[in-house]
């Protein structure tokens, strides 16, 4: 149950979220009023366009030639200047989306390198990776869709403009299915959000099995569970279509529903206006003055101005159903990455690691990660410059664990480390592990030469280092690769 205190909390967090992803919109203030007034220009072009659908139906009746050449020539000018401005429009807001989804993605990125082990031990690699291929996209459609915030209204406006020029009584008519209107965009808008988040999280479970599954490869191939493999994917594949297609299901229902509601006062409107049209026709022939100004011309405008006004409000709804997709993403944006603080944290008094001379001890030292088990206690140890030491143990016991805290990829969680009489945590976290060379249990390679591989911790390196070095691993053999 959802109850009043909870819900205007989700209201504020709404207003929260929508406030930081316009500060990434303000840079582009001039780009974005370059894309808004072409948008307005397209909304009063649609207008003008059903007006003089109107005034060439008066002019056919009227045997008028030169006044229909004249709105024919018009309308040509309105078309190209149409075509320019909507060119306009999407030129200037996709330019906008991509800047906002280039710095997103920037600041993704660099503040993931930022955070401590234990965040990728609490994430799955998939749903990381499905933040950046997944919900930055629904950022980017939001976006785009901010011209239909000034053309929809506009549109709106404009429309109704002309419907109460040429009959205040029938709009008011027509408008009674207004508020259907607005009752259907936000009760689907709600359940757009709330789906939009489920498919999120099902691409991210499908995004993790694929990642982990091609990460994996020899050993699936090993054992002969490719058909298990393949079988979990699908699996999770199908929930995963599930969920789009409520989503699909929602957002198909709106416009088809405005356009009904939409249809129904149209309908209201001929069965009328046309009604009138005919009885001032009939008038007319008798030689008798007409009931009202209502012409076929006329009548013909006001329904595509009817019509235009629905599809603003479909806009209008469309537009709600970005904006809860939108919050949706960004809400696992900013609190699954952005908003993560790591755990490793330099004091701001850090100081510069001198050069090591490999002093290590551990005092008291106990571990574990967040509130699980104890996976080390109470470890007392030196290792003294020159020593080589082999921890031994069982699968799990915590070797890796216990190295890993040297170069504080994890945090101690009571006693400390002590590197040549230094806390570790008193020093710049980039300064210390310069100097660790860390030799890891699975060989890793990144996309590039052999050489980019050798040199990655010292891009410097001369190539006299880097043999030096290939050497010292036993892997000298690659010089005659």
């Amino acid at each position: 149950m959802i109850t009043d205190r909870t819900y205007l909390a989700d209201r504020k967090k709404q207003a929260e979220i929508e406030r930081r992803l316009l500060a990434y919109l303000r840079p582009h203030t001039g780009v974005i009023v370059a894309g808004l007034l072409c948008s307005a220009g397209v909304a009063a072009l649609t207008t003008v366009i059903n007006a003089a659908a109107g005034l060439t139906v008066d002019a056919m009746n009227g045997d008028e030639v030169g006044r229909l050449n004249f709105i024919c020539l018009v309308v040509v000018a309105v078309f190209v200047l149409k075509g320019i401005l909507s060119y306009g429009q999407t030129y200037f807001l996709s330019l906008v989306a991509q800047r906002v989804a280039t710095r997103l993605r920037d600041e993704i990125f660099s503040h993931l390198h930022g955070l401590s082990l234990s965040f990728f031990h609490r994430r799955r690699t998939g749903s990381i990776i499905s933040t950046l291929t997944g919900d930055l996209p629904v950022i980017q459609n939001a976006t785009m869709s901010i011209r239909d915030v000034v053309a929809a209204p506009l549109m709106a406006i404009g429309s109704l403009c002309v419907l109460f020029y040429i009959s205040w009584r029938l709009t008011l008519i027509a408008m009674v299915v207004v508020p259907l209107m607005g009752l259907t965009i936000s009760r689907i808008g709600k359940r757009i959000r709330k789906i939009s988040d489920l498919v999120q999280i099902k691409l991210a479970d499908i995004t993790t099995i694929a990642e982990e599954t091609l990460a994996g490869i020899r050993i699936i191939k090993s054992f002969a569970t490719e058909s298990h493999e393949i079988e979990r994917f699908s699996r999770e594949n199908e929930r995963t279509l599930d969920a789009v297609m409520k989503g699909v299901e929602q957002s198909a229902k709106l416009r088809p529903i405005i356009e009904f509601l939409g249809a129904f006062g149209i309908a209201l409107v001929i069965f009328l206006a046309g009604n009138e049209v005919v009885r001032n026709a009939r008038l007319e022939s008798l030689g008798m003055p007409r009931e009202s100004n209502m012409t076929l011309g006329g009548l013909g405008t006001f329904v595509l101005a009817l019509q235009t006004l629905a599809r603003a409000v479909g806009d209008l709804g469309s537009i709600n159903n970005t904006r809860q997709q939108a919050l949706a993403a960004a809400a696992r944006i900013f609190g699954e990455v952005l908003d993560q603080e790591s755990d490793v944290k330099e004091k701001p008094d850090a100081i510069e690691m001198p050069r090591l001379k490999g002093h290590v001890v551990f005092e008291n030292v106990w571990f574990r990660y967040e509130d699980g088990p104890w996976v080390l206690q109470d470890i007392n140890l030196e290792v003294r410059p020159g020593e080589v030491v082999a921890i031994v143990g069982h699968s799990g016991a915590g070797k890796s664990t216990l190295v890993d805290l040297i170069p504080r990829f994890y945090d101690v969680t009571r006693g400390r480390i002590l590197v040549d009489g230094i806390d570790v945590r008193d020093v710049k976290l980039e300064t210390l592990r310069r100097q660790i060379g860390i030799v890891p249990q699975d060989t890793w390679l990144f996309a590039g030469t052999l050489r980019d591989n050798i040199a990655y911790g010292r891009k410097d390196a001369t190539d006299e280092e880097i043999e030096r070095a290939a050497y010292a691993a036993n892997a000298y053999f690659i010089s005659g690769m």
